[in-house]
């Protein structure tokens, strides 16, 4: 973050070997302001299983942030799977990963939920950024899993430095 000086040159260093260049997947500069909360949304469409594949999406669920002060700390994901042809999926099949294009991309924070009244809770602690940031529920079914079976997932809530915020449903994407 900066404060109100604007720099008129940026350095970039690398560490890579010679020849082979340096790839940047993201490059923010910011003012220096204390991040908030400005939304959460996760559309709950029903996702096909498939059998064998590890990472099947079951839920994304967008936070968005401002500023880059101070930053807030997701703390728990609440999830409710509903399986439309009996259990699929357990909570030690899910994980819950952060920031990639896909469930398995990105940074697995949250594995091992804990089951509490039909909802499933994902504990930990992971840094959110500034912006938007993306959280993937996926999956991994059962060898015994039907042909065809489908899993609608929803979230209602997620704790951010322990506070707990509503996930407000969203139109699929």
């Amino acid at each position: 973050p900066l404060n109100d000086a604007i720099p008129r040159k940026l350095r970039f260093t690398c560490s890579a070997p010679k020849n082979s260049g340096a790839l940047i997947d993201s490059f923010q500069i910011t003012s220096a302001v204390k991040m908030k909360l400005i939304s959460t949304t996760a559309p709950a469409p029903s996702h096909p299983i498939l059998i064998g594949k590890k990472h099947n999406a079951l839920l994304k669920i967008t936070i968005n942030t401002s500023g880059s002060l101070e930053p807030l700390k997701l703390t728990q994901v609440n999830v409710q799977l509903r399986p439309a042809d009996g259990p699929s999926l357990s909570a030690s099949d899910l994980s819950v990963w952060i920031d990639g294009g896909v469930p398995g991309q990105g940074r697995l924070e949250f594995t091992n939920g804990l089951i509490v009244n039909e909802s499933i809770s994902f504990n930990g602690s992971t840094e959110l950024s500034a912006g938007e940031n993306t959280i993937w529920i996926s999956g991994e079914p059962r060898s015994n899993a039907h042909l065809g079976s489908s899993v609608s997932a929803t979230c209602s809530h997620i704790q951010i430095n322990g506070e707990t915020w509503l996930v407000t449903p969203d139109k699929a994407t």
